[in-house]
This record gives C-alpha cells, structure tokens and sequence, in this order.
C-alpha cells in the first residue's frame, strides 16, 4: 500500500507540475496580450486624440455660426407667429 500512495503522491506531483507549467503559459500569453493592447492605445488611440484635438477649435467656430443661423431662423418664426396672430386678430376684429 505503501507504494501505491507513492505513486499517487507523485501523480499528483506530476500533474501539479504540469498545471503550472499551463498557468505560466497563460500568464505569458495575457502579459504578451496586455503589452500588445497598451502599446496600441499608446500609439494608436493617443495619436487619433491629438488629431481630434486640433479640430476642437474649428469645430468650436462652426458650432458658432451654427447657432447664429439657428437664431436667426427662430427669430423669422417668431416674426411669422406674431404676423399670423396680428393677421388673426384683425380678421376676428372685422368679422365680428
């Protein structure tokens, strides 16, 4: 019996052995993985940021232009509402 629990012993060495031979290899490949996906944001995402940056201030312009169109229009409706109620009020005025 004696041996037979030497041999499970180390069976199960073995086999311990070869669990983290496997967990060293998945922990190389995440930490290849991990400096491969840090090495994209740095280069890559980092240089699309400065790009981006350098629009901000013509987008700041157009969004300026934009909103002075965009009141520009409102006013001309208002105008129009206010028309449209003088022009009604008028009509009520001479129906009665």
């Amino acid at each position: 019996m004696g041996k037979k629990d030497n041999y499970g012993y180390v069976y199960t060495r073995e086999r311990e052995k070869e669990n983290e031979s496997k967990n060293l290899k998945k922990v190389g490949i995440l930490l290849l993985i991990s400096i491969v996906l840090t090495a994209f944001t740095h280069f890559v995402l980092v240089n699309k940021k400065a790009t981006v940056e350098s629009e901000i201030p013509t987008l700041k312009v157009e969004k300026e232009k934009v909103a002075k169109e965009v009141k520009e229009i409102d006013d001309r409706i208002k105008m129009t509402e206010e028309g449209t109620k003088k022009t009604q009020e008028i009509v009520e005025k001479y129906s009665k």
